[in-house]
């Protein structure tokens, strides 16, 4: 007589009414639900009523056990129902009612998912879930800028439909003071499932510090302010990292010499040369494999990033050319690895790890200099208190222990509790030229938007340079 179908996240596009089944056979409908939620993991910074300015885990239900975790601080709590495996946690639970000579049935047919076939990995199961009807999303979530210097730059932002009929928005810049922004339409259609890549021209002139920028989307259905993306592997289910549509102007105060110019080999997790180019450092990055025939002659400096010789092994083979690069006046910058202090050779001057490598946890720890005059801790930038405050994870990690007389020790620093330590910045001159390394950890201030970061690497580029040529570069637009 009667078949519905409903879902947790809204009611089904529609139902069926007298259905005969003939007896040996079945009968077959289709309904779409609407409204499916979003299937972000309920530990992934839901907004929470209770705290408008969100919270990393908020109360979230699922609809299949009922069961709330909550977790403010280091309290967490779980209520309304039993706990359950975070495996069988459900985002979408579809219920079917059947109802037949007057008598009704219910049943849940279970979450919504994508059933496909793969020819290795046999049959795959996705979940489904919703997503925003219009995203946005920037490239990154911050850019460096010279504070108090003209800016004159372009940023992308990618508005995405996954409605499937037309949408008009117009949109609402949030600016700081300083900025003003051109070549954003005064209003977009797309059509479903179109993409379009719009470039922001942003303008103007900040003080030192943190500046929030942002695009909203307004459109006659409501605001769309975020974007995502996806973490997929055939192993687990997919993940969506949502980030609202903002970035950060992170303004610094640094000197960039006018002659540094640098060749960087990525490291693991290094996001440092493309900060480099934000500050108008110009920046080659190079596949370690192409050590082997570039010429180094047109650089002033060659970086190798953190892990870099774990993660190239190329970088081994090549690694006499760095050293050779040095030695013909060049300056190199290697940033930590275990492997470039445990293989003899591969730095000028040998360092040793103990059994148990030491580290800075503690990102507000102490840091003496012990060398006040060093040219690295002076020029182009002077290294000030203030450089070191608003570390985020950790100071410094993998610190040798043992280190080579004719490396200069130039900072001190250690956890409470532990032995001194002076292997985070060590610089020796290296025939014509000086090799620098270093095992503070910039990989993470230089992202997070900590202002000593970018200046203490710009020191390190530029400790080889002489001093008549390493005056400030004019910012250019």
């Amino acid at each position: 007589e009667y078949l519905s179908v409903s879902g947790t996240a809204g009611p089904a596009a529609a139902t069926f009414r007298n259905v005969t089944v003939l007896p040996d056979s079945a009968a077959r409908g289709v309904a779409s639900v609407i409204g499916l939620p979003d299937t972000r993991p309920w530990w992934l910074g839901r907004r929470h009523p209770e705290q408008p300015g969100g919270d990393l885990f908020p109360a979230h239900a699922s609809p299949a056990d009922g069961l709330t975790r909550v977790s403010y601080g280091n309290v967490t709590q779980m209520r309304e129902g039993a706990a359950v495996a975070e495996g069988l946690r459900r985002e979408t639970d579809v219920n079917v009612t059947v109802r037949v000579a007057g008598v009704s049935v219910s049943t849940s047919v279970g979450p919504i998912v994508y059933r496909a076939s793969d020819p290795v990995l046999g049959e795959q199961n996705r979940p489904v879930g919703g997503t925003p009807a219009i995203t946005l999303a920037f490239d990154g979530g911050l850019e460096w800028v010279i504070a108090n210097k003209a800016l004159d730059r372009l940023i992308r932002l990618t508005v995405r439909s996954f409605s499937s009929a037309p949408r008009t928005m117009a949109f609402t810049v949030v600016s700081p003071p300083g900025i003003r922004v051109d070549s954003l339409p005064a209003s977009l259609t797309l059509e479903g499932g179109e993409v379009r890549e719009l470039f922001l021209r942003l303008r103007g002139q900040l003080k030192p510090g943190r500046h929030e920028f942002g695009v909203v989307a307004v459109t006659e259905k409501g605001l769309y302010m975020e974007g995502f993306t996806t973490i997929e592997y055939p192993h687990i289910a997919p993940i969506r990292l949502f980030r609202t549509s903002g970035v950060y102007l992170q303004a610094v105060e640094i000197a960039i010499p006018a002659t540094l110019s640098v060749a960087y080999v990525q490291g693991v997790g290094d996001e440092s040369a493309n900060a480099l180019r934000q500050l108008n450092v110009p920046v080659a990055v190079v596949q370690a494999g192409e050590l082997r025939l570039l010429d180094l002659s047109r650089f002033t400096t060659v970086v190798v990033g953190p892990r870099a010789f774990e993660a190239h092994s190329e970088l081994v083979a090549y690694n006499a050319r760095l050293l050779d690069f040095a030695k013909k006046g060049g300056t190199v910058v290697v940033q930590y690895g275990q492997q470039v202090m445990t293989r003899p050779g591969l730095l000028p001057y040998p360092i040793a790890l103990q059994q148990s490598p030491q580290r800075v946890t503690e990102e507000q720890a102490p840091v003496t200099v012990l060398d006040p005059r060093a040219r690295v801790l002076n020029s182009p930038n002077k290294i000030v208190d203030t450089d070191w405050a608003g570390w985020l994870q950790e100071r410094a990690l993998y610190m040798p222990t043992t280190i080579d007389s004719r490396w200069s020790t130039l900072l001190e620093m250690h956890d409470p509790g532990e032995a001194e330590n002076k292997g985070a910045l060590l610089v020796a001159p290296v025939g014509k030229g000086m090799y620098v390394y270093t095992t503070l950890s910039l990989f993470r201030q230089i992202p997070g938007g900590v202002p000593g970061g970018p200046r203490l690497l710009v020191n390190m580029l530029s400790i080889g340079l002489e001093a008549e040529k390493a005056a400030p570069r004019r910012a250019q637009p």
